[in-house]
């Protein structure tokens, strides 16, 4: 029997996969790995992880349907390929804002997830910046956005493959893959501090400019113009109004008075804070918010340069 070209096999597997993917285009069909996705807000940071769920089904999973290390698939482009870290197309990860992973950086973004499952119980995870693709067939090393290493543990049988969440705290959380007996855990940290000072500036930046181009006319009236004006609207006849004190009231500095104020909002509002050139430990250019930041926290009080 004359057997086929091997290139024949990838024109073939590349034709079942445009033809699919054109059947998914136009028709909303059911898959044996059902699609699942999980989400997590650290700070304000969104992270998101879309993916399928084979089940076990009595197979056996790790060094069989999954193998161990690096392998040639026999399809598609890649001649050693990770694991696609669950079935069908890739498993996809996002972030709304840069990360640490195993407190390595990595950039806001999609990522395509990948995994290389090691025989000691070890694993690597991958990050790569090809999240389009079809599971593994056509993994490119060159396009790894990070690598790191974790441990897997054993754990209680998941009949499905299951990504979540798990212990969430106000800086970070881990994400991890739960399979048959096996869990890959990774952890994420977010700078919540500079994520949302950073988003402030922007926003305020965007607000501030479009607030200044939709009322610079109207106080130009209201305000600029009556600046050097010699008739009863001027500026110069507004009669002052002296303070009054009693003999015993008693003499402080005026920036005690402003800083007792501030003191007094940051204490009924939790949501507001207070940023500039000189707002940080230096306190104010005045010193009027003196001692603030370490009563109210950074987040509350932040010099921006």
């Amino acid at each position: 029997m004359k057997q086929l070209n091997p290139l024949v096999y990838v024109v073939l597997f590349v034709t079942s996969l445009f033809t699919h993917t054109l059947l998914n285009a136009q028709l909303k069909l059911p898959t044996g790995s059902q699609k699942a996705s999980v989400s997590q807000t650290v700070g304000t940071t969104e992270m998101y992880i879309n993916y399928s769920r084979p089940s076990v089904n009595g197979r056996e999973i790790w060094g069989a349907l999954v193998p161990y290390g690096m392998n040639n698939l026999g399809f598609g482009t890649a001649t050693a390929s990770p694991w696609r870290a669950g079935a069908n197309e890739n498993t996809i990860i996002k972030f709304t804002s840069d990360v640490k992973v195993e407190g390595k950086p990595l950039a806001a973004g999609k990522y395509g997830l990948h995994i290389v499952v090691k025989e000691d119980g070890g694993a690597t995870i991958i990050f790569s910046k090809n999240y389009t693709a079809w599971g593994s067939f056509f993994y490119e090393p060159s396009e790894d956005a990070l690598r790191v290493e974790v441990q897997t543990k054993t754990i209680p049988h998941v009949e499905q493959l299951t990504y979540t969440f798990v212990d969430v705290t106000a800086n970070s959380a881990t994400a991890v893959l739960n399979w048959e007996k096996k869990q890959f855990p990774f952890k994420i940290e977010v700078d919540v501090t500079n994520v949302v000072l950073a988003d402030i500036r922007k926003k305020l930046q965007e607000d501030l400019s479009l607030w200044l181009d939709d009322n610079y006319e109207v106080n130009r009236e209201r305000y600029n113009s009556k600046l050097y004006v010699e008739d009863e609207t001027s500026s110069a006849l507004v009669k002052g109004v002296p303070p009054i004190f009693s003999e015993t009231s008693e003499e402080v500095a005026g920036r005690m008075i402003l800083r007792e104020n501030f003191d007094y909002i940051f204490a009924n509002n939790p949501k507001v804070v207070t940023f500039g050139e000189d707002a940080g430990h230096i306190g104010g250019v005045n010193q009027s918010l003196e001692g603030l930041q370490e009563k109210y926290g950074e987040i509350r009080r932040k010099r921006i340069y």
